[in-house]
């Protein structure tokens, strides 16, 4: 199973070839912040136009292999402005990368009854999806709900466009384990990048195939790639991680529920004796076993940080990890047994909070986990916005699509818009 998590590691990036080029300059140095001079963390580091990254580690320092020239390796961060490195020549050098923070404008504060604002109010778009691109936000939209007329557009966290383009038969985004945005459509799926000009659809590929490499890799932190197996009917499940450096997969936790296990070797002796018996269309009994019977354990892995916690709801306890799968800590929990807990953790990459999810008749309630002690923060409701979607959480505020079916935008019922909270 290591060996299968490595080779698709190694198919998604073609690291093998890119080492072994002759052709090629290592770029290396240290990433720091232009008025501190403090180093920078998790820095994402891209070769313009191809699926070749790399991230800083904690001390700032970076390194990455360009192949091809002249080339541009572009350097992101969500606190600082983009700094695009142009390399025009096959020589390795140190680049030391000084990056300017961010300067974000807030809103005016006043008084006002309008807690939840409409992003695109006076847009005749219905929305289907969104995500997060870097400081912007990726839309998945239907002029006047045609579906002759979608368009991916990229727009500031105001509603402003900043970018726009036009598509066909699109289904839904899907963000990757490296915080790539992809388009997944009928029959294609392409990876969305913005040049800091205009959008562009990049690396098509099959939708089996990309199911296939993907859907087991949940998270990226410092050198390691992280997997996931479930197993046992899904009452097993099984992370390993993947380091880039040394090239070798181990496995950080193998996680179970002995309840559901037993109940499945219970309805497994019961499959068993209906064959024995000679009864036909076994095949139905085990459908209404994964349908009906037991649910996957939900244990998700998240980055919090440089740090890794597993969210292990099986033991009710949040377990934490370092880059090299040694256990820092753990954190003992029992919201989760409160009969409105639905299963979602929605992590805010700027902020490094963390919050959990409750739902009261189609109502919304978030609250923040204290990591130290595992205790809850104060109620934060989504108000009036039954049975919304998608919720996430970006620099303490809340987003999430609802459908529109309220008097204040009468003109746009039917639509489906993205709304904004502060938290």
């Amino acid at each position: 199973m290591k060996k299968l998590y490595v080779a698709i590691f190694v198919f998604i990036f073609s690291l093998s070839s890119i080492y072994s080029q002759s052709n090629s300059a290592r770029i290396y140095g240290k990433i720091s912040d232009s008025n501190t001079g403090s180093t920078i963390k998790n820095v994402n580091i891209r070769i313009k136009g191809t699926n070749i990254g790399s991230v800083s580690l904690t001390n700032g320092h970076y390194s990455i292999n360009v192949n091809d020239f002249p080339a541009t390796v572009i350097f992101s961060h969500v606190g600082y402005e983009k700094y695009y490195l142009k390399i025009n020549y096959q020589i390795s050098q140190k680049q030391n990368i000084k990056l300017k923070p961010l300067t974000v404008e807030l809103e005016e504060f006043s008084v006002s009854s309008e807690i939840v604002k409409n992003i695109l109010k006076n847009k005749p778009l219905h929305i289907s999806d969104y995500e997060f691109y870097e400081n912007n936000i990726l839309l998945l939209a239907y002029k006047n709900r045609k579906l002759s007329k979608a368009r991916i557009i990229l727009v500031d966290h105001y509603g402003d466009t900043v970018s726009g383009l036009n598509v066909r038969k699109p289904e839904k985004f899907y963000k990757d384990c490296f915080d790539n945005v992809h388009l997944i459509c009928r029959d294609t799926v392409w990876q969305i990048y913005f040049d800091s000009k205009k959008l562009q659809l990049l690396y098509p590929v099959n939708p089996e195939k990309f199911e296939l490499t993907m859907k087991n890799c949940v998270e990226e932190s410092g050198d390691n790639v992280y997997f996931m197996d479930y197993a046992y009917h899904n009452q097993v499940l099984q992370y390993y991680y993947y380091n880039r450096k040394t090239d070798e997969a181990k496995t950080l936790r193998l996680i179970g529920d002995e309840r559901a296990i037993e109940m499945v070797d219970d309805f497994d002796g019961y499959i068993q004796s209906l064959i024995n018996s000679g009864v036909r269309s076994i095949g139905a009994y085990i459908r209404f076993d994964e349908m009906c019977m037991i649910d996957p354990i939900f244990v998700p892995l998240k980055k919090i940080g440089d740090t890794i916690c597993i969210f292990n709801y099986v033991n009710s306890v949040l377990e934490f990890y370092d880059h090299d799968g040694v256990m820092l800590c753990e954190t003992p929990v029992d919201f989760h047994n409160n009969k409105h807990w639905v299963e979602d953790i929605f992590v805010d990459e700027v902020s490094n909070k963390v919050y959990t999810f409750f739902k009261r008749e189609g109502i919304s309630y978030l609250h923040e986990i204290n990591l130290e002690n595992g205790t809850l923060g104060k109620e934060i409701i989504i108000p009036d916005f039954p049975f919304v979607s998608k919720i996430q959480i970006n620099n303490n505020k809340v987003f999430f699509l609802y459908t529109e079916k309220s008097n204040i935008y009468k003109k746009y019922n039917g639509y489906r818009k993205i709304y904004k909270m502060q938290i």
